[in-house]
């Protein structure tokens, strides 16, 4: 038995719709901008920080060899007086000096290791976003497309329903629901309807027998037609 189905309102499609664009909007944008990270952060490593600590390795190796020097020099060399100059200070620039070769020297095996490192890690970052990447590119736009034949259904299906219930609602309906059958015209047959003939005055009413009509091509079952007897011929006396 078919049902009527209850429709409130249209326009939760369209709002649904408009929203999904704007979170695969929104997503693909995300999603670009991991992927431009990933490789900003690839070229960061590999040519920015290798050039910078590869600079930085050779800057700090001549301050190593200059504060040795001057520290060699303190020892050595005596003063006006002829006495040995302090060199505590030239100590101390040396170790200052050792300390940031030897920070260079860890940033650049640290960049190494992770210039490495980091193609591998890049592979599995953009693995994990692919599923991801996938449901906003392919699956959004299908879920939109059948949004659109959803809504086109149910405006197709309201503008055809609403005239059917309202001449459901118009007609009228007995106490039970359903409408009484209407009674078959009553038949009158020609005898009945033809007017009786009235007999002039001074004359005796004659009545003769109706006539049955029998419809052509049928019989009364069971009440053959009795067949015409014949009359015998008067016999003559001899």
């Amino acid at each position: 038995m078919s049902e009527v189905a209850r429709v409130e309102s249209v326009d939760a499609l369209k709002e649904f719709r408009v929203y999904l664009i704007k979170f695969a909007e929104t997503a693909n944008g995300a999603l670009g901008d991991a992927e431009s990270e990933v490789q900003r952060m690839q070229m960061w490593l590999e040519n920015d920080q290798m050039s910078h600590w590869t600079s930085q390795l050779r800057k700090r190796t001549e301050a190593v060899s200059r504060a040795k020097e001057a520290l060699r020099m303190k020892k050595v060399f005596k003063d006006a007086t002829g006495g040995r100059a302090s060199y505590v200070d030239e100590e101390k620039a040396l170790a200052k000096a050792t300390r940031a070769l030897e920070e260079a020297e860890q940033k650049m095996a640290a960049t190494k290791a992770w210039a490495r490192k980091f193609p591998k890690e890049a592979a599995a970052f953009k693995g994990s976003i692919q599923r991801m990447s996938t449901f906003v590119l392919a699956d959004v736009p299908v879920a939109t497309a059948k949004l659109d034949r959803m809504t086109a259904a149910l405006k197709a299906y309201l503008a055809f329903a609403a005239p059917q219930i309202e001449a459901v609602s118009m007609a009228p309906s007995s106490a039970s629901g359903t409408p009484p059958p209407a009674e078959p015209p009553a038949v009158v047959s020609p005898e009945a309807e033809a007017p009786a003939e009235v007999a002039p005055e001074g004359q005796a009413e004659v009545v003769t027998e109706p006539q049955t009509v029998h419809a052509a091509g049928t019989e009364q079952a069971g009440n053959p037609p009795e067949a015409e007897q014949p009359v015998p011929a008067p016999v003559a006396s001899a």
